[in-house]
């Protein structure tokens, strides 16, 4: 092969793979504003509306910690608590190294612990959503205060 084939062929495999890079980031982008959406349709309690936009969310991009954390929350929001853990579930899956750093899925373990008649866990995983919740994160920690669980 010529020297300048292989320049061809360089050229023509990063072209590839710069439109496998566009097309991701596009569809990382779609599913973040999805999932923005169904943001906005749970902080308006339209909980049905926000499931649908997280679910769209999560089938274009599973991997969407936003969406994974909203559909788990309005699930158990709307008192569907079996399909709550099912998500809490994949998310301590797909993320464990986050899952113990998440005001969201703290807030709602320490809930279900709570639900169960486990105090002492409850606190403990309440007091990470707090500890968690007192710097960068307190406006997630007061949008889950607002439903009153505890």
């Amino acid at each position: 092969m010529s020297a300048l084939g292989g320049v061809l062929i360089y050229f023509l495999i990063s072209a590839i793979n710069n439109k496998k890079e566009e097309k991701e980031e596009k569809r990382t982008q779609d599913a973040n504003e999805l999932s923005d959406q169904g943001d906005k349709e749970f902080d308006n309690k339209n909980f049905a509306n926000a499931i649908e936009y997280y679910s769209k969310a999560l089938k274009i991009n599973r991997y969407n910690i936003s969406a994974l954390e909203g559909i788990a929350l309005t699930y158990h929001i709307m008192g569907n608590y079996e399909t709550s853990k099912e998500f809490i579930r994949e998310y301590q899956s797909l993320f464990p190294e986050k899952y113990q750093g998440s005001v969201t899925m703290a807030y709602l373990c320490g809930h279900f612990c709570f639900m169960e008649g486990d105090l002492e866990q409850s606190a403990k995983y309440k007091n990470r959503a707090i500890e968690l919740a007192s710097g960068i994160y307190k406006s997630e920690l007061d949008r889950l205060n607002k439903f009153n669980l505890y």
